[in-house]
């Protein structure tokens, strides 16, 4: 009877962490795609944006060219060096959105991928054949050397950027 309770409880056990992990997967690919969306506009706001400075820088070099009073063209030509300061400014924020972009979308398909592979792995411990019921074969731990891939994987991409950073 003690033995019943304890396999009992062991099933439960496993299936709750499968749960748990699935809902915990799903969750991270939830919170990144928020994220990309959220990017994603903010990204498009920058694109307007620097459009629109561009259109009126245009606009403010005519008007300096065409101003024929000494002090008002220094005057319009401060604005013209800060509208460039802030496009400047504006077009590397963009870079960095761009960057932050591609960074979640990598996160994201390394989850949804990591996802696919748990789901795998399970339906085949599911099928009929014994070979994935032994006692050798654990998903927990396949589960933790994919952790580990991922966070080399993460590492390197941290570090290439870092390097990025440095060489520019």
């Amino acid at each position: 009877m003690m033995n019943l309770f304890k396999t009992m409880r062991s099933v439960f056990s496993s299936k709750v962490r499968k749960a748990n992990r699935k809902l915990q997967i799903s969750n991270c690919i939830d919170l990144i795609d928020n994220q990309q969306f959220t990017l994603a506009q903010a990204y498009k706001k920058m694109t307007v944006t620097i459009n629109d400075l561009e259109a009126k820088l245009k606009d403010a070099k005519s008007e300096v060219e065409r101003e024929e009073k000494a002090e008002v063209k220094t005057v319009k030509q401060k604005n013209v060096e800060i509208i460039e300061n802030t496009l400047a400014r504006l077009k590397k924020s963009k870079e960095g959105i761009a960057a932050k972009l591609q960074k979640t979308e990598d996160s994201r398909v390394i989850l949804v991928a990591k996802k696919s592979l748990l789901d795998s792995i399970e339906s085949l411990k599911g099928m009929t054949s014994n070979c994935f019921e032994t006692d050798d074969f654990d998903v927990d731990v396949i589960m933790t050397e994919i952790d580990k891939t991922i966070r080399d994987i993460e590492s390197e991409f941290q570090a290439n950027d870092e390097l990025n950073e440095l060489v520019k």
